[in-house]
């Protein structure tokens, strides 16, 4: 067997040594600016009371929720029942190949220090 000299094994606890671009896991961080794109008569100030319903849905799930009801229910208190085709799999072009979430200060201060 081979020896892979592994300096250290990292845990994450559900956002304890890492946190989501934007301030949150669920909806994405560039959420709302996708929705603008393809519905821009979307009223911005909807967006809150949108990712807590959203929230609702996920906390009322037994089990893995659905994405797609997942957004359904965030888009039907946004006012877009029937959203665009290209929506639910649309990613902001200028978002798509970043990181969804990245280290917390202590964290890349102790990856830094020497084993």
């Amino acid at each position: 067997m081979p020896d892979h000299h592994v300096r250290g094994v990292l845990f994450d606890a559900g956002g304890v040594l890492t946190r989501p671009i934007g301030g949150r896991w669920n909806p994405r961080y560039d959420f709302e600016s996708i929705v603008m794109t393809h519905h821009p008569g979307v009223r911005e100030a909807l967006f809150p009371a949108a990712v807590d319903a959203g929230q609702r849905f996920l906390d009322a799930s037994p089990t893995t929720a659905n994405r797609t009801a997942y957004h359904r229910a965030m888009l039907t208190v946004l006012g877009v029942p029937d959203p665009s085709p290209e929506l639910p799999t649309s990613r902001h072009p200028s978002t798509a190949v970043i990181a969804t979430n990245r280290w917390c200060r202590d964290v890349h201060r102790s990856r830094e220090e020497p084993a």
